[in-house]
């Protein structure tokens, strides 16, 4: 399998952090993604590339986008940080109990994952990647790309 680390899926994890973040936490991640800008330009800006990734397919490009937030259950989760989620990330977030169904939840993720992409990536964890007691919160971005890079070398890692 070829991956690419792609700077648009780091961006939508740290834009995702930072709806949920404040003080010192927030102040960080956003002099790391845009120096000087408010969360609420920050957010404003992941949403217009989301748009913007969402609506670029065409003849010579398919792309799809899949963004979700998995977290621990006993985490109480702010319905503010939900709402910024939806609205300006396109993301979801599903409360799981990752102590008691780290399988389920590996199958759960894997099948929302298969049918964002409309099948073109299929398995993303597998049940042994989640570690009950020690899991607790999941980043997921998944970008499906197939199209021609303008950058003709490029790296590939094998896994």
């Amino acid at each position: 399998m070829n991956v690419i680390i792609s700077p648009a899926s780091v961006a939508f994890a740290l834009s995702s952090a930072a709806a949920g973040a404040n003080g010192t936490t927030l102040q960080q991640i956003l002099l790391l993604m845009a120096e000087k800008s408010t969360i609420e330009q920050l957010l404003n800006r992941t949403r217009e590339q989301t748009h913007l990734l969402k609506n670029s397919n065409g003849e010579h490009i398919k792309l799809k986008l899949a963004n979700r937030i998995y977290v621990n259950h006993n985490f109480k989760i702010n319905e503010t940080y939900v709402n910024r989620l939806r609205e300006y990330i396109d993301s979801d977030l599903v409360s799981v109990d990752f102590e008691r169904n780290a399988s389920g939840t590996v199958q759960d993720l894997n099948l929302w994952i298969k049918q964002k992409t409309k099948n073109l990536i299929k398995e993303l964890l597998k049940p042994n990647d989640i570690k009950p007691g020690y899991t607790q919160l999941i980043f997921i971005n998944c970008i499906y790309f197939k199209g021609e890079l303008q950058l003709k070398k490029i790296v590939s890692f094998t896994a």
